[in-house]
């Protein structure tokens, strides 16, 4: 008997209470970026019952039994988000709302971690840096991670175009620009360097740009800067976030859609991914461009395991690219290039210790990274088809500490080994089905092995400092059709640079390092077909070496971002490529050359829901003996833009004017200036669900995106059109 009444005293006590409050509102706050928003005031009317958004962006209401058929308001508002409201009408269902908060000002990033392997300012950061967050990536729905990076400051590409094409900064590419995926280093034989096509960009979460000498803090190949692509969760995701991606390009055909799963579950976190990316020729303003169209399936797998102690992640991401164009100026139907089939994966395990050595970090990484390229040559009016197949297994260690003394003093000590092992190049001429097959490179192996330490130092008032140190030793073989060859040597490098912040919310920074790229191994060793026409590899190659000296001023604030910055690079026994009147490409080094420039951006909300934007470039290349002009370096440029934002809808318009290069390097050939015009736009139907528009080349100008001869007219207008849904 006194269980049941104890039964039905709780029943009524129920009743009674959900009486009282009639209906309950649940919900979650997000950003544009579908991440949770904590401490946003959410507010009911008419009666005024408020409460906080918690760690997890959610939120509860209780609605008073008296407002349960009215219809009411929840207001929900914070100091850098545009305020939402939304009419309901509770009922004694519970109500669950997701509720998207639009930023006010999108103002630059503020956080770097690709430079200095921390957390960092980017104001305090004594060298020039842009990132993008994966929102920035899916408003440019762009073809390739070159298409990513097309509005940074300095960023300029090469290649004869298609879809892989290679970023070049500040005019050093060609393995002066070091490419990391998740902290896996790439490295590539093409004559243009590391092209990254087979990330797919909706895979990507983050990019951090660093247009600086980077040597230092990763060894050779960064004399120019450092590209990062963030793929893989860093941190435990708060909310892990399934989504379905959908891209359509009008002038090629382009389909790219995919999608991502994760799960976690307490200290467990496994994501996985799938992309497919399939396009037609392309079309200038003037004709059809043959050859120009690919397919590639992309993926990715990450099982990780995050708590206050450790995290510990092993990773996969591989491409799969078939009859991939590789497009040519005056390129037609029976003669041209393409690679029928190209495949990169990368297998990596991270571990990072939280606690190691009282409160210090351990980072170790370790991949291994196979790639095989195959390309083929065919000419249908001769009867004739040359093939050069590439195969490699890159794999590599880095182990580092990074502990902090106490608030002003910290240091990074660690190891670094980077091998390309069993590198084999195959060479096949096919004459009138008579067959022809040299091995002109086998047996290829180059090994980094690099000790380097940092300091950084915020003690003294309104100064940050940070210097470093690295000793490299590296060793290059190969077989050469019989001959065994081999090469040595020891590069110092170091780097050095002061920020001094002038308040709040400026700062100047200069930097000066010296940096070094080692002689990769075709270039040192191979000598046989290539996407062009044939290349003469040369052993007697020096590696490079530089004195890089940056200086810059940043301005800061919640509405404005400007940087100014100067820069200077002396580069001694600088690789250098020449091309014959026949077309085939040699190097050489030159004594030195020196590359010196200006860049200018910014970005400033001269009043709510408009946005300002844009940035310039300078650049002048020169052999110092001779003042002769180097490859590579571009024409100036000016990029000026606009944002609007009204509610859930945003517009962008961009124009880009490129002035004429009169000054080609060895290998390039004059070119005429051009304007560019393009239009942008979006809608944001709720946290969960996107739409984006494009229109590139607007008013479909006839161009040529860099002074390379053998390189095709540009795409002419473009329309696209995206859809990213979450779930």
């Amino acid at each position: 008997m006194k269980r049941i009444v104890v039964i039905l005293f709780i029943v009524l006590f129920y009743s009674g209470i959900h009486s009282l409050y009639g209906a309950e509102i649940r919900g979650t706050v997000k950003d544009i970026y579908n991440q949770p928003l904590s401490a946003v005031p959410i507010k009911l009317q008419p009666n005024g019952s408020a409460t906080l958004s918690d760690r997890e962006g959610k939120f509860l209401l209780p609605v008073p039994p008296e407002l349960r058929k009215r219809a009411l308001m929840l207001q929900a508002t914070h100091n850098r988000y545009h305020p939402q409201e939304l009419k309901i009408s509770p009922d004694r269902k519970i109500s669950v709302l997701n509720i998207l908060m639009i930023p006010k000002e999108h103002i630059k990033e503020e956080i770097s971690v690709t430079a200095l392997n921390r957390q960092e300012q980017i104001i305090d950061v004594p060298m020039a840096e842009s990132s993008l967050s994966d929102l920035d990536i899916k408003e440019q729905m762009p073809e390739n991670v070159a298409g990513t990076l097309t509005q940074v400051p300095g960023i300029h590409f090469i290649g004869k175009g298609g879809f892989s094409i290679t970023p070049s900064i500040r005019g050093l590419a060609r393995r002066r620009v070091l490419i990391l995926v998740d902290g896996v280093r790439l490295s590539s034989d093409r004559r243009v360097g590391v092209s990254a096509s087979f990330v797919p960009p909706n895979m990507i979460r983050r990019i951090e740009v660093v247009r600086s000498s980077s040597s230092v803090l990763y060894g050779s190949d960064a004399i120019g800067g450092v590209v990062q692509l963030f793929t893989a969760p860093q941190t435990m995701p708060t909310t892990p976030q399934n989504n379905f991606h959908l891209n359509m390009n009008t002038n090629d055909q382009r389909l790219a859609t995919g999608l991502s799963l994760q799960k976690k579950s307490d200290s467990h976190f496994v994501s996985a991914g799938f992309n497919f990316l399939q396009a037609g020729n392309y079309s200038s303003p003037i004709h059809e461009i043959p050859h120009s169209g690919y397919t590639y399936y992309s993926g990715t797998l990450n099982i990780g395991y995050f708590n206050e102690e450790r995290d510990v992640t092993i990773g996969y991401m591989g491409g799969f690219g078939r009859d991939i164009g590789k497009p040519e100026r005056g390129g037609t139907l029976r003669d041209y290039s393409l690679v029928p089939e190209e495949s990169e994966q990368i297998l990596r395990f991270n571990w990072i210790e939280k606690t190691f050595l009282n409160n210090g970090q351990l980072n170790l990484l370790i991949f291994v990274n196979p790639s095989h390229y195959n390309l083929e040559k065919i000419s249908d009016s001769e009867l004739s088809r040359q093939q050069a197949v590439t195969d490699v297994t890159n794999m590599g260690l880095k182990a580092g500490v990074h502990k902090s003394l106490n608030a002003d003093l910290s240091y990074r000590v660690g190891l670094e080994w980077f091998s390309r092992q069993n590198l084999r190049i195959e060479n096949t001429d096919t004459v009138e089905g008579r067959m022809n097959t040299t091995i002109p490179l086998s047996s290829g192996l180059r090994n980094d092995v690099g000790l380097f330490a940092t300091l950084d130092y915020s003690g003294w008032k309104g100064f940050d400092i940070i210097g470093g140190v690295r000793y490299s030793h590296f060793n290059l073989q190969a077989d050469t059709q019989g001959v065994y060859l081999e090469k040595s040597s020891f590069a110092p490098s170091a780097f050095l640079g002061v920020t001094h912040k002038l308040g709040s919310s400026a700062s100047l920074f200069i930097d000066i390092g010296r940096a070094f790229r080692l002689p990769s191994l075709s270039e040192s060793f191979y000598t046989g077909i290539t996407g062009r026409k044939y290349v003469v590899g040369n052993p007697g190659l020096l590696p490079e070496s530089s004195v890089n000296v940056d200086t810059g001023l940043k301005l800061f604030s919640d509405s404005m971002f400007l940087g100014l910055y100067g820069f200077s690079y002396s580069i001694k026994d600088m690789i250098e490529r020449y091309r014959d009147d026949a077309g085939i490409y040699t190097y050489d080094n030159v004594a030195k050359g020196r590359i010196i420039g200006i860049e200018s951006e910014f970005q400033l909300f001269p009043f709510q829901g408009l946005e300002l934007f844009g940035h310039l470039s300078l650049f002048k290349g020169r052999t110092i003996e001779t003042e002769a002009p180097l490859n590579d370096i571009p024409a100036a440029r000016v990029f000026l833009g606009a944002k609007l934002f009204a509610g859930k809808f945003w517009a962008e318009a961009n124009y880009l004017h490129a002035f004429s290069k009169k000054d080609p390097g060895p290998a390039e050939v004059c070119n005429r200036n051009y304007d560019l015009v393009n239009l942008k736009g979006g809608y944001y139907f709720s946290a969960n669900f996107f739409l984006f528009a494009r229109i590139s080349n607007l008013f479909d100008t006839l161009y040529y995106a860099n002074p390379d001869p053998d390189i095709p007219e540009a795409p002419g207008i473009q329309i696209s059109a995206g859809l990213h849904f979450y779930f």
